[in-house]
């Protein structure tokens, strides 16, 4: 059975009017929302409708990205290390899950133990502090196998990482006229490893502008809705390296 309804749309449109070179939907969608076996060994797809034709010369990538977190802001915050305990960062209200990829963006002088750049898994999460692993598997165990000695020069920057779930590939912008509709794949293997249920709260839709052969990307107009929907039609175009259908 296919769904196609507002309450599974996780962007009306009204906020990714215009291209600026990488962008992702203020909307989005709680996946608390809907039926909780979503993901669970069926196929979701994310259904990208041009409601305004794209102009300029350019390319365009749309994607679909899995998030713990509602706003752009909440993605980066500033945290403190090894504050009175081993191993332990301090991120208020960070309301990330055991799993959650993070990356150290930047800081002063490192927190003894990490390294700037490197991808880690949030472990053992309370409300205001978790620890560090270097595998999800690990994380998911409940005890963290980075051991923080020192808390280096605070306040460093922890940002999430994005999980690209499924990707359109580029398109020409010419292409993308009223009434196109694009289909994105969302792909399964993308789940948590141990984890039997969507490990996403949150669904975001993302464009990036490119370039078309050698001319410089120069996309200036584009609108459209993104729906999610179960057991969608074969998508219509294919990520980066296979064949336009």
């Amino acid at each position: 059975m296919t769904y196609t309804d507002n309450g599974l749309r996780l962007e009306d449109g009204t906020t990714m009017t215009t291209f600026s070179a990488t962008a992702l939907s203020t909307a989005w969608l709680d996946m608390s929302s809907v039926a909780e076996d979503w993901g669970a060994g069926k196929d979701l797809t994310a259904v990208f409708t041009v409601t305004t034709a794209c102009t300029g010369v350019g390319t365009v990538e749309f994607q679909v990205v899995g998030q713990p977190v509602t706003t752009l802001a909440a993605m980066t915050s500033a945290a403190t290390f090894y504050a009175g305990s081993a191993n332990i960062v301090t991120w208020a209200a960070h309301g990330l899950p055991a799993g959650t990829p993070v990356i150290i963006s930047a800081t002063g002088g490192i927190p003894t133990g990490t390294v700037v750049g490197r991808t880690y898994y949030v472990t053992a999460p309370t409300t205001n502090t978790f620890s560090l692993s270097n595998t999800v598997a690990v994380a998911l165990s409940g005890t963290p196998d980075v051991t923080i000695s020192s808390a280096g020069t605070p306040t460093h920057t922890l940002v999430v990482v994005p999980h690209v779930l499924g990707s359109s590939g580029q398109i020409a912008s010419e292409s993308l006229d009223v009434g196109t509709i694009v289909r994105v794949r969302l792909n399964p293997q993308t789940h948590l490893p141990g984890v039997h249920q969507f490990p996403y709260r949150y669904l975001f839709g993302k464009y990036i502008e490119g370039t078309a052969s050698a001319v410089a990307a120069a996309v200036t107009a584009g609108k459209w809705i993104v729906d999610i929907v179960e057991n969608d039609g074969a998508p219509k175009y294919y990520p980066s390296g296979h064949t336009v259908a």
